[in-house]
Parts: structure tokens; sequence; C-alpha cells
């Protein structure tokens, strides 16, 4: 991977004729090339939102030109993507594909970050995203599809964690401080998080509204919820910044996905980065220095690390804190807020996921490498909706 400071493509070699957009397959071996795919299209989608906010910020035209051609080729970055990714997925394997990612991410950002707020954050969230992990490969086992340990390759596991009902808090809860010195590190990994959260919720909404299953589309719903609470919750810590320097990070996340598997889009990626620079010198502003890359993310190697995440199976976000569910005070709003939107275990619908498949198979769908860490969910005969609530 260049660093920012090397020769840079001229931005409009960003814009390929259009029978070159579909760029064929995409390199490298399956599912971890189609989660730096759909990570890569999630940022992108989330870059635009962003451009969009810095357009409607200016008053220059001629930055508002430059910001139109950084969107269009935002655009066309976003269009190869979608052209790469696997036309047979459907929408039930295309999630499977989005809570593996939410998984794997969490746990690779988190590791060789420093203890704090966006720490704690990744920690926070990793039995919730295997407990959805686990709940789409069940689901997945209802509807006839191969094992899921086979879908995804078997480098996670695929376990129960915090129930999903226990994960749904009050509003209030989780909504961090702001991190106005966080590192770069921990300022691209609330973008990744925050971005991949909110395309997540995206497939969920569009695959409920198609879906002629009432289970699939009413877990849909559910999860969208969970996945629009995640996104906040990452979002309300993200730093303060002026438009065009949160579009510049944005850039520089995309150069450091891209960096992984697709070299000249990290390099059409930088292109606008330098753009984006001078944009911000113009304006009267210092562009903040950008430094080398950090490692490519590493994947399907957080077992353990995961298995660890479980000791905190039953905490819970409380204000800008955590809190063991058996500590909050009878009166806290996460006790209100469950009797609001989860009154009945059984009408829940990542219970009734689970129920069914035991109903049907005799047994839950898992891949497990050993005996599940904690003891109280090693029945698979049944699920655990208490355990975390």
């Amino acid at each position: 991977m260049p660093h920012p400071s090397s020769a840079l493509p001229a931005l409009e070699e960003g814009l390929l004729p259009l029978n070159a957009l579909d760029g064929g397959k995409l390199p490298g071996d399956m599912p971890f090339s189609r989660l730096r795919a759909l990570l890569s299209l999630a940022l992108e989608r989330a870059s635009q939102q962003c451009a969009a906010a810095c357009l409607q910020s200016s008053a220059s035209q001629d930055e508002r030109r430059a910001l139109s051609l950084i969107s269009r080729c935002i655009a066309r970055q976003e269009a190869s993507l979608a052209a790469l990714l696997p036309l047979e997925q459907t929408p039930e394997e295309r999630e499977m594909d989005l809570a593996l990612l939410s998984l794997e991410l969490a746990a690779a950002l988190a590791q060789p970050m420093r203890s704090g707020a966006v720490r704690a954050m990744l920690d926070h969230s990793l039995p919730q995203y295997l407990d959805a992990l686990y709940r789409v490969a069940n689901l997945l086992c209802l509807r006839g599809f191969p094992p899921a340990g086979q879908l995804i390759g078997a480098y996670a596991e695929i376990m129960p964690g915090r129930p999903l009902i226990a994960c749904h808090r009050h509003p209030f809860d989780g909504i961090g401080e702001k991190q106005e010195k966080a590192s770069l590190w921990e300022e691209g990994a609330l973008l990744l998080m925050a971005a991949q959260e909110e395309y997540g919720r995206q497939h969920l909404l569009s695959a409920a509204a198609e879906s002629q299953d009432a289970l699939t589309r009413s877990f849909f719903l559910e999860l969208s919820l969970l996945r629009q609470q995640q996104f906040f919750s990452f979002s309300s810590l993200q730093p303060s910044q002026p438009p065009l320097r949160r579009l510049l990070a944005h850039r520089y996340a995309a150069a450091f996905l891209y960096g992984a598997f697709l070299p000249r889009e990290a390099d059409h990626a930088l292109a606008q980065c330098g753009k984006l620079c001078a944009l911000i010198e113009k304006s009267g502003q210092t562009p903040p220095a950008l430094p080398p890359f950090p490692p490519a993310l590493e994947w399907g190697l957080h077992k353990g690390y995961v298995r660890d995440a479980l000791q905190g199976i039953g905490v819970t976000a409380l204000r800008e804190g955590w809190s063991p569910v058996g500590a909050l005070p009878r009166g806290a709003d996460y006790f209100r807020y469950q009797r609001r939107i989860c009154p009945e275990e059984a009408n829940t619908p990542s219970c009734q996921v689970i129920e069914k498949t035991i109903a049907q198979y005799g047994a839950d769908c898992r891949f497990e490498i050993a005996p599940h860490p904690i003891e109280a969910l090693r029945d698979r005969t049944k699920d655990h909706p208490q355990l975390g609530r």
C-alpha cells in the first residue's frame, strides 16, 4: 500500500467507461473477499452521505464542483463493488455474511486498540454479534440451506451469545461521550462500525419487505432495530469534525480497506484524499497529516477473543457506562423498555427462530470448537432468553 504522499492518479481517472463497471470476480478466498467488499460498499454509502453534507454546508461554488467530482468517483467505486458481489446469494445468505462481518470486524478492530470507551463499546458488542450470527444460522437451517459452518468456511464459531431479546435497551443507554482525542485507529473503527451497521439495517429492511415468509420478515425487522441501536451507539462516540475533515476520514478509511484486495481502488481513494486536503487548506484550515496505514484487518482468527468476551454476557449499557443487568435498580429504564418491546418471550422473533429449529431438528444449529464457555448455554435443546435479562 503506497503512503498517501506518493504520486496519485488524477481524480477523473477514477471515472471508468460504463462497460468497465462490472469488474468480474472478487479477488482472494471466500468468504473473506465478500466481507471486504461488503464493508467497503458500506463505507462508500456512508461516504456519499458525508459528501452530501459537505455540499450542503459549502458556500464556494468551486468547492461544490470539486465535491461533486469526488462524489461521482465514490459512486463509481460503489457501483463497481456492487458488481463484484455474487448474484446467486439469497437475502438470507447475504445476512449471514453481514452478521459474520459485524462479529469479525468488531473483534479485529478491538484487539490492537488501547483501553477506553471505543474498545469497551466493541468488546461489549461481541456477545450480541455472536448471538445474531447464531440465530441467522438457525434461520438458514430452518429454510433448508447448507449448514452455516459450511457457508462461512467455519472461520467463526456459531453458538449463542447474549440472547438478542436481552440486547434491546432504552434509547438513553449506550450513547457514549464524544471522543475528542480519539486516535486515528479509534476514529476509523467508529466510522467502519457505524457504516456497516447502517448498511446492514438497510439490507434487512429491504429483505423484510420482499420476504414472503412471516418469521423471516419479523426476525429481519427485529435485527434492523438492533442495528439502528448499534449505529447510534458507535456514532455517538465519533469526535466532532468539520464536514470536509470527516469526509477525508471516510476516504482514508476506504483507501485502507481497498489496499487489502483492490489496490487500484486504493489509489483512487488516495487521490480523493489529496483533493480533500487541498480543499481544507484552501478554506483556511490546516489539513491533517495522513500517516502510513496500519496493518490490514485480519479475519477468522478471533475465536478465542470472542469466547473471552462472553464473560460479559449479562452486561448492558447504562447511560454512558456499563452495568450487569442484575445490578440495575428495579425501576431502571432497561426493564421498562424490555417490558414494552419484548412483553412475551414466545412472540419475540429471535426466540421463535431457535424454538422452531429445535422443534424441527431436536437441537439448535451450532459450530463449536469446544464446549460453550458459559455452562448455562451448553444445552442445545432449548433457548435461553432469560440469560442476560
